[in-house]
């Protein structure tokens, strides 16, 4: 934890002395890979389990982690803690249930509140991502796997997990590709 930590540290001190010298678009990328060495939780909320997924420290790939048994919203806490120090956790992404009309239902509205709490107590950045129809894609692919229904239950909330914090993923990577390769401007003739 601590080597992670100091070389984030050294490498973000690096930057700031090459910006004095060059433009903002170097340190832009030097931060941008300083953060990037630090791995992303992906949770989608439950009424009855929390799913949880795990990026690699590349930020490249979700992996399912497990499923937790929700009791009550402090010992949630609690245990999201001890995930954040034992896999240096930078960042939290938490499935935000969506309408399929675009409006926010009552279970966004848990989610949002678990969001605060989230970021209030554990000091991180807590971003949500649509999770619109995850379980029930994760659902199918389990289905297509020949999973029992007993096996079912027990993984489809850690798949749900993972396809929402691949979605962010993608979408943080696409986003930073394209501020690093801007469309070409239009020639005039």
């Amino acid at each position: 934890v601590s080597m992670v930590i100091a070389f984030t540290l050294l490498y973000k001190e690096y930057c700031r002395k090459r910006l004095q010298k060059t433009s903002l678009r170097w340190y832009l990328k030097c931060s941008t890979l300083a953060r990037s060495m630090a791995r992303v939780l992906g949770i989608d909320f439950g009424e009855k389990r929390l799913g949880l997924a795990l990026s690699d420290e590349s930020r490249t790939l979700a992996s399912p982690l497990a499923v937790s048994e929700r009791h009550d919203l402090t010992s949630d806490i609690r245990f999201l803690s001890n995930l954040v120090t034992q896999y240096q956790i930078a960042e939290i992404v938490l499935g935000l249930p969506i309408n399929m009309d675009g409006s926010l239902g009552p279970k966004a509205e848990q989610v949002l509140e678990f969001k605060k709490l989230l970021e209030e107590k554990l000091k991180l950045p807590v971003h949500t991502f649509d999770e619109r129809l995850t379980t029930l894609e994760a659902e199918r692919v389990l289905l297509q796997a020949n999973m029992s229904r007993r096996k079912r239950k027990q993984r489809r909330d850690a798949l749900a997990a993972v396809l929402i914090l691949q979605g962010y993923l993608n979408h943080e990577s696409f986003t930073r590709a394209k501020a690093w390769y801007p469309s070409p401007r239009p020639q005039s003739f």
